[in-house]
């Protein structure tokens, strides 16, 4: 019979990794003092570009954030149905 089992330490070594990696992101938006007193259109648009683009990375993270949660959870809920049936098979 083939038995087919999540190796639960192992994803949840990588899941640690996966989450590190995504806290060592960061995006910072660009100073407006940095800017001096440049007032010109291109660089509005830069800046509202600029911001658009850090709350999609933010949103990103967010969601990474929630599939690693999630992941978990299915990786413990997994490991609970693992260890009910091998009670029930009695290896």
């Amino acid at each position: 019979m083939t038995i087919i089992q999540v190796k639960h330490d192992e994803v949840m070594e990588k899941l640690a990794v996966v989450q590190e990696a995504l806290d060592a992101l960061e995006l910072q938006c660009p100073s407006v003092q940095s800017l001096g007193k440049n007032q010109l259109a291109f660089t509005k648009e830069w800046q509202k570009r600029e911001k658009t683009i850090l709350q999609n990375f933010m949103k990103c993270i967010d969601v990474v954030r929630k599939n690693i949660e999630d992941t978990r959870a299915n990786i413990h809920s997994i490991k609970r149905q693992d260890e009910a049936i091998a009670e029930k098979i009695d290896f």
